[in-house]
C-alpha cells in the first residue's frame, strides 16, 4: 500500500536546496560514493563477502550555504573548480584556495585527505600544505595507501604522498616533513 505525501508536507527549502546545487561536484562526495560502488563491486564479482541489502542515506545539506548566492556568485569561470563554485560560490573557493593545513600522518588516511584537497584546490592559491609522517612505506601498504607504488618502497611517506598529490593538482603547495609531532618538537611547528 502505497501512501502519498500531502504537498503541505514536502520541506520546501530543500527541494529549493537540491535545485540550486544539483549543478555541483563535491569530490569528498564522489570519494565515498566511489569507494562504496567499488566495495560493492568487488563483494559481486569475489562473492567472499555479503552485499549491503539496504538502502543508503548520504547527506550534506549541513555545509550548505543558509541564503541563496547569487547567480554571479555560482556562475562557472572554466576552472577544475567549477563543480564546488557551483555549490559554495567563489568567494568560499578562493577560501579554499588559500587554506593552509598541517597534517600529521601520511598513511591511508593521509593519501585520501591528500588526493581530496588536490582535486578541492586547497593551499593552490596562497596557501600550502605541510605533512609529517616518520614513517617509511611497506609493501603492505600498497593495497591500501593509493599515492604509492612499488618503486616508492622504504622512501618516506610523506615525502611520496605530498609528491603525488603535487602531480594531481601542480599548483598544490606541500612541504613534507619526516618530524614526530610531540612536546619535545612543538617549537618546530610555529
Amino acid at each position: 500500500c502505497r501512501s502519498e505525501m500531502p504537498f503541505e508536507e514536502v520541506n520546501k527549502d530543500l527541494v529549493r536546496k537540491l535545485a540550486l546545487y544539483s549543478q555541483g561536484n563535491l569530490n569528498p562526495m564522489a570519494s565515498v560514493l566511489g569507494a562504496l560502488a567499488a566495495q560493492e563491486a568487488q563483494k559481486a564479482v569475489t562473492k567472499r563477502y555479503q552485499p549491503l541489502h539496504q538502502i543508503m542515506y548520504l547527506d550534506f545539506v549541513e555545509v550548505l550555504p543558509e541564503e541563496p548566492l547569487s547567480e554571479a556568485e555560482l556562475a562557472p569561470i572554466g576552472s577544475r573548480y567549477d563543480g564546488q563554485i557551483a555549490v559554495f560560490g567563489k568567494a568560499a573557493q578562493e577560501r579554499i584556495l588559500r587554506q593552509k593545513i598541517f597534517m600529521v600522518g601520511a598513511g591511508a588516511l593521509g593519501c585520501e585527505y591528500l588526493k581530496d584537497f588536490a582535486m578541492m584546490g586547497v593551499g593552490c592559491g596562497g596557501g600550502a600544505i605541510t605533512g609529517t609522517d616518520m614513517d617509511t612505506i611497506e609493501v603492505s601498504n600498497l593495497n591500501r595507501q593509493f599515492l604509492f607504488r612499488k618503486k616508492h618502497v622504504n622512501s618516506y611517506k610523506a615525502a611520496v604522498a605530498c609528491q603525488q598529490a603535487s602531480n594531481m593538482n601542480p599548483n598544490m603547495h606541500t612541504t613534507a616533513l619526516q618530524q614526530m609531532v610531540a612536546p619535545a618538537t612543538e617549537g618546530l611547528f610555529d
